[in-house]
Order: C-alpha cells, then structure tokens, then sequence
C-alpha cells in the first residue's frame, strides 16, 4: 500500500488531510511497516474445505 493511499483514505470519513512526508513521518512515528503476506500452501485439503463451508 502506498502512503498517498493511506492519505486518500484518512481524508474521506474524518476530513482531514496529509501530505505524504507527514504521513510517512506519522507512520514511522507509530511504528507502522508494512509486511508482505505469509506465503500459503498453493493446494488446500478439499474435504477440510467442505467441513468449513458447511459450518
């Protein structure tokens, strides 16, 4: 996600707007980072899947 994302997002419900420096520096401020997805297996059991979707 990009920070001019994360700017748009924060302008639309609470009306308040960043500069992308000064959202970076919040970000960084807070201890925000951003980290890719853990990998997943790419074949899932497909009666494991079932039991899930009849729950």
């Amino acid at each position: 996600m990009k920070v001019s994302n994360i700017c748009a997002h924060v302008l639309e419900p609470y009306s308040i707007a960043y500069t992308i420096q000064g959202k970076t520096l919040w970000l960084h401020v807070h201890n925000f980072s951003f980290k890719n997805p853990a990998a997943r297996p790419a074949k899932a059991d497909p009666g494991k899947r079932e039991v899930f979707i009849q729950r």
